[in-house]
């Protein structure tokens, strides 16, 4: 905030009233809080119903007390020592249906060493980070939450609201959640009793020492307070969170500007300062005055205003069926009818998206919404910790996300009442979204329904709807109409078997009309009596005769009971897959996908061609050699998409494969199982990862003769796998490295990118330690400010390093290495922020003071180079980032070596410069870094710098007009920045809007 700009004049009136010690304590009683009042503790809990399973909780409550309180006796009337929050006559008996927590921290100002050093910002962190963790609302984290604060407990608070707003993603649910607050005396602006001198004259006079950055805030004008209450209101202005966040302040009996501003924004009521926060029975009028405020917050919060409502129902949802009347294995009409219902969806609604997804089973609906998860990039949908399906659900809910939406799930005809419950959970519900669902079945259309008016049969067409269909699909002249009036009635107005028959006429021109007639009255007994399998099955046997390569290509398809088949699969087996495609397109066999990559054969022409006994090739060999071998310690991040795609056929063929009788089949067995479990492991799959590396390593053991490396591989594996299984976070493919004991170890730890969790325990343990006086101090600031740096908070990280700046200015003075280093940092921070002229300042005084220090050859001093050719580059300053950038690759050239992760860095930046003038020399270079990033130890495939150059290569091959190439490597990329870096990170945001881009659609 610019501190130039003078503030609005309001003041809190209102001296707290905290009893300070007229004489030092005695030592057992130093600290006024003990480490164990601190965080959440329950005083209240809704207790079970008779006859009820579970016990209902409506909300949460948390109390929170002032500064130099204790966490609990701040609630309690001395003289009965009742503490209203939690005698079951008072709070609990008004809100019975309530959780009651009170929150405690370190509240004390003064003492020896026990004084807390604590920022506002930094309490409200923590304050977080105990609601994200405490365990009953990891289970239930939308649950709305009240606050109740006393004094300075309301400033933590406000702090917490805004920070929760700004960093959603960080503390997910907590700004959602919050319903209310009540503000009991809390001096927004200052108190000027607190700070009188006489008490302060009264402290030093007991020789007690005082955390007078904790008084400060306290004093009135202090900036710190001004910009809290300032960044607050300004939240609470906005009307829609008005609605959502009711606050409402009880303030002491005088007259403040400041209670008057934010009663004018919500509520307010004056109290006598005595009572604020402390009430001996239920009959006390000022017990009553607040108990009627949080009341009516708690049947507020469980009232969702009207700009977050649901909408009464899901989307719309309408179930198309057969009639009765129609063939029993027909499941081809309502297809086609739900097709030209999509197009004319995304006719009427052109900013529409339309999700087509193949329900036969539970298992085919999965991979096709997760697949439309990757597609949508949905945050954390890679993590194998999370829901993928519940994340897209979430993430499609949202009205905010890309717009109007149709879901077709198509030939939901085999799902079971378990699957049918557990895929109508995870259908989304969103009033921009609509639902379509086609089945053969009445009791799975009752069920996806909301009402039988949304159940619509489809009835065959008739004579005049089929004849017109058919000659719009055969154009040729050749046939008259004379010849074809039979032909529609034969086919039963059956869309499939019509298009069918006029395909296989347009191909093949010596066939007459009366020709096709008498083939297909042969297959009108045993397999067929009428239409459709007879159709496919006089167009597969041309395609045998003339296409021999086709016809067994498409016999390895149908083997799988998948509809979709992606295009790779079918390349292992032969490599000759556009012609494949493009002829069975014609005959009408199959319909590839929008992006190329899977074919859908439709269940009806599958059994056509499966009833055909002809033998095929074994699959196993296939699959063996066109699954990727991960290594565990250093995984590819090409190679993931291609294990995820083959890995459910692969499955698949060893349950149809399952009993190999010759060497050949029993080795090629064992490699698929091999490579296949060690996915199952990255995947974090541990059961079926043990399961199929067991049958490997015993099918290697039985070969004749047997090859000990093999089996020595396969059992090494196996047994590394068996000890992640017992502790799965050491896994390093999933970067989780184990939480680290000592302040050393965190240190070390905050320069690692490291999920949410991990990185608000790392945070809250340097913030504890930045703020003792022994020698670690400066050191835990600096790791603080390395740690804001990686979770894009460069303000934060930049106030860090100035302090450690200044810490080194009077240690080292201003010419020694450590100075120069926390110059570069704040630097670092200036250029992420956008603030490039004075990041090119910074940067200049490091290099000149490191090449001083070091030699300019040393590889610090390049990497300065480099970040300031880099800045070069963003200011316009062309040639001096030329020179630059040549200077710092020729420098790191020789050390640290052309390989490592800095002289990587370098080219990929100086690749991004270049691409200006020579795109296709930029896309080289980049795909040489990438290449290499991914073999360093430290880097790997999901490291983010990594993640960037795929994202940058992506944009080069998008700017050279290689689309397709480069939306395969945005799906592949963008999910992995969500998962590591977050949705709301730059580098996510980029690869997103690329993708956008390509796809021709906003998000």
């Amino acid at each position: 905030m610019d501190t130039s700009t003078t503030p609005n004049p309001v003041s809190e009136g209102g001296a707290t009233e905290i009893p300070p010690p007229t004489e030092p304590p005695k030592e057992k009683s130093e600290r006024l809080v003990d480490p164990s009042q601190i965080g959440l503790r329950v005083v209240y809990g809704p207790t079970k119903v008779p006859g009820s399973k579970t016990v209902r909780i409506d909300v949460d409550v948390i109390c929170v007390h002032g500064l130099g309180a204790d966490p609990d006796w701040a609630w309690t009337d001395k003289s009965s020592g009742v503490s209203w929050i939690k005698h079951p006559e008072m709070l609990p008996a008004a809100i019975p249906n309530a959780r009651i927590l009170r929150y405690g921290y370190d509240a004390k100002w003064w003492g020896q060493e026990s004084a807390i050093k604590s920022r506002v910002p930094d309490l409200a962190v923590e304050l977080l980070h105990s609601l994200k963790n405490e365990p009953d609302r990891t289970e239930h984290p939308q649950r709305p939450l009240i606050f109740v604060c006393h004094c300075f407990g309301g400033l933590i608070v406000e702090k917490a609201i805004c920070t929760s707003k700004l960093e959603e993603g960080r503390f997910p649910n907590t700004f959602k959640a919050s319903r209310g607050l009540v503000l009991l005396g809390s001096p927004h602006r200052g108190t000027g009793d607190f700070t009188s001198q006489a008490l302060v004259l009264r402290i030093i006079n007991a020789e007690i020492p005082v955390e007078l950055s904790i008084v400060d805030v306290l004093k009135p004008k202090n900036e710190t307070l001004i910009d809290l209450f300032d960044e607050f209101t300004n939240l609470i202005a906005d009307d829609k969170i008005r609605v959502h966040l009711r606050v409402f302040c009880f303030f002491e009996q005088k007259p403040t500007t400041a209670s008057d501003v934010l009663t004018k924004v919500q509520g307010g009521e004056r109290l006598d300062k005595s009572v604020l926060n402390k009430f001996s029975k239920p009959e006390n009028g000022y017990y009553q005055r607040v108990k009627v405020v949080i009341v009516d917050m708690v049947k507020n919060a469980l009232v969702l205003p009207d700009n977050l409502q649901k909408p009464t129902r899901a989307p719309s949802v309408r179930v198309f069926r057969p009639a009765k009347a129609m063939p029993p294995y027909d499941k081809s009409s309502k297809t086609h009818i739900a097709v030209h219902y999509a197009h004319s969806y995304g006719e009427k609604i052109t900013t529409s998206r339309v999700f087509w997804i193949t329900s036969r089973t539970f298992d085919e609906f999965q991979r096709a919404y997760i697949k439309i998860g990757n597609l949508l990039a949905v945050p954390g949908i890679t993590d194998p910790e999370n829901d993928p399906l519940y994340l897209i659900k979430a993430h499609l809910s949202e009205e905010s996300q890309g717009g109007h939406w149709l879901m077709v799930l198509d030939g939901a005809d085999e799902l079971d009442s378990k699957d049918l419950k557990r895929m109508k959970d995870y259908i989304p519900s969103s009033p921009l979204g609509a639902i379509l669902a086609t089945t053969c079945k009445r009791s799975i259309a009752k069920t996806l329904a909301f009402k039988s008016e949304d159940i619509l049969d489809v009835v065959p067409f008739s004579q005049t709807e089929t004849f017109p269909f058919f000659r719009r699909e055969l154009t040729q002249k050749r046939i008259s109409d004379d010849e074809v009036c039979d032909l529609p009635a034969e086919l039963q107005g059956l869309p499939l078997a019509v298009v069918q028959a006029a395909a296989y006429l347009a191909r093949c021109p010596t066939i007459t009309a009366s020709d096709y007639l008498q083939k297909l009255s042969t297959y009108k007994s045993d397999i067929a009596k009428t239409g459709i399998l007879g159709t496919a099955h006089i167009s597969f046997g041309h395609i045998s005769n003339t296409h021999p390569f086709v016809a067994d290509l498409a016999r390895m398809a149908a083997i799988f009971d998948f509809q979709t088949i992606p295009r790779r699969l079918l390349r292992c087996y032969n490599d000759r897959v556009n012609e494949f495609c493009d002829l069975l397109r014609e005959f009408s066999l199959i319909d590839v996908t929008n992006d190329m990559g899977e074919v859908s054969l439709s269940q009806l022409v599958r059994s056509t061609i499966k009833s055909l006994t002809i033998s095929h090739e074994p699959l196993t060999d296939t699959l063996s050699e066109g699954f990727p071998s991960l290594d565990l310690a250093k995984v590819a991040l090409i190679q993931l998409p291609k294990c995820g795609i083959l890995l459910p056929y692969a499955q698949a063929v060893l349950r149809l494969e399952a009993n190999p009788t010759t060497n050949d089949g029993k080795r090629s067995r064992a490699n698929l199982l091999f490579k296949t479990g060690k996915y199952n492991a990255y995947l974090r799959k541990y059961e079926p990862a043990i399961q199929t590396l067991r049958e490997a390593l015993r099918l290697r053991e039985g070969e004749t003769p047997p090859d000990p490396g093999l089996i020595e591989e396969t059992a090494t594996t196996l047994n590394s796998i068996k000890k992640l299984s017992k502790s799965p976070d050491r896994l390093s493919t999933q970067a989780k490295d184990s939480l680290p004991s000592g302040i050393d170890d965190y240190i070390a730890h905050a320069s690692k990118h490291v999920n949410s969790k991990r990185q608000s325990e790392i945070e809250i343990e340097l913030l504890k330690h930045s703020k003792d006086t022994s020698p670690s101090a400066h050191k835990a600031s600096d790791a603080l400010g390395i740690l804001y740096d990686n979770s894009l908070q460069h303000t934060e990280a930049i106030a860090r390093h100035e302090i450690v700046h200044d810490w080194c200015l009077k240690t080292y003075g201003p010419k020694n290495l450590e100075t120069y280093r926390q110059v570069y940092k704040i630097g670092r921070n200036l250029e992420l922020r956008g603030k490039f002229v004075e990041a090119e300042a910074k940067y200049k005084e490091a290099w000149e003071g490191t090449k001083k220090c070091l030699g300019e050859s040393h590889p610090e001093a390049s990497r300065i180079l480099c970040s300031l050719a880099t800045v070069y580059s963003k200011i316009g300053k062309r040639a001096e980032a030329r020179d630059s950038f040549e200077k710092a690759l020729s420098l790191q050239g020789d050390e640290p070596g052309s390989q490592h992760a800095d002289t990587l860095l370098t080219k990929h930046n100086y690749a991004i410069f270049l691409q200006r003038e020579n795109v296709e020399a930029a896309g080289e270079m980049l795909g040489g870094v990438l290449i290499e990033q991914e073999k360093i130890p430290g880097l790997g495939s999901g490291h983010p710098d990594t993640l960037r150059t795929a994202s940058n290569s992506a944009g080069n091959y998008e700017v050279r007009g290689m689309g397709e190439k480069a939306l395969e490597l945005c799906r592949l990329v963008a999910p992995r920045q969500v998962e590591s870096l977050g949705v709301e990170h730059p580098d996510t945001k980029a690869t997103r809007l690329l993708m956008a881009r390509i796809q021709g659609f906003s998000k």
